[in-house]
């Protein structure tokens, strides 16, 4: 959770986060945003159970199928 989130994966992307850090480069393909931090983090449990996961990767799914038609029309 992050209340900015191009600085957020931009750490990511530059290695200062050690779990992530053998997967960069990431683009961003999908963000939420909520009024608060709860409630941030309710779905952010939500999303770890097994159920959430599921609802989770279609929405990862949706995001990058509009990434990709984006990046095929318009280029990166």
């Amino acid at each position: 959770m992050t209340d900015n989130v191009n600085k957020r994966i931009r750490l990511h992307n530059n290695g200062h986060v050690k779990s992530t850090k053998p997967y960069a480069p990431f683009d961003l393909i999908f963000v939420e945003e909520f009024p608060t931090r709860e409630l941030a983090r309710f779905r952010e449990k939500y999303y770890k159970t097994g159920f959430g996961k599921k609802v989770w990767m279609k929405k990862v799914r949706d995001g990058l199928k509009i990434y990709l038609n984006f990046q095929v029309a318009w280029g990166p």
